[in-house]
């Protein structure tokens, strides 16, 4: 009787698990990334709303006078987390903009306009292939209207 597997069973089994995992790792890194952008797009929302209340309350934008809490750290004027830098940039007068870019690899933002207390919708910005995927995979398919603007370079989607 015959104990163990021969070389030729072996690879085969190293070949199938080679193959489940070049199938499977690109879809996990698909459903971390939209995981990712989503927890943004909900954060830029928040701090859009924030904005909104605070810009009509005080008249004024920091970070200091806004009622929302972003586990992060306060670097130039920018709230950085693990995966995205979040800015709050006055353009003048009642009209601000909520930026979050992205840290990692596929270079992409997302832009979140509040002009005179409206709040307009999100806007993603890619200037490369891969973060056209991003966008892509978000829904973002419509060219940005005439009458929005993009800050970041690159092309910009609205969903």
């Amino acid at each position: 009787m015959r104990k163990g597997f021969t070389l030729l069973e072996m690879m085969i089994v190293v070949l199938i698990i080679g193959i489940l995992s070049a199938i499977a790792i690109p879809l996990y890194m698909k459903v971390v990334e939209r995981s990712r952008t989503t927890e943004a797009l909900t954060i830029i929302r928040t701090l859009a709303e924030s904005v909104q209340r605070a810009a009509k309350l005080r008249g004024n934008v920091t970070w200091d006078n806004i009622d929302i809490n972003i586990e992060g750290t306060l670097e130039n004027g920018s709230m950085k987390t693990k995966f995205f830098k979040y800015s709050i940039i006055n353009e003048g007068g009642n009209q601000y903009y909520i930026l979050a870019e992205s840290a990692g690899p596929k270079k992409y933002a997302f832009e979140k306009h509040i002009h005179s207390g409206d709040i307009f919708p999100a806007v993603c910005v890619y200037n490369d292939p891969d973060g056209q995927e991003v966008c892509d995979s978000m829904k973002f398919k419509t060219a940005l209207p005439a009458n929005m603007h993009i800050v970041s370079p690159g092309t910009g989607l609205v969903q």
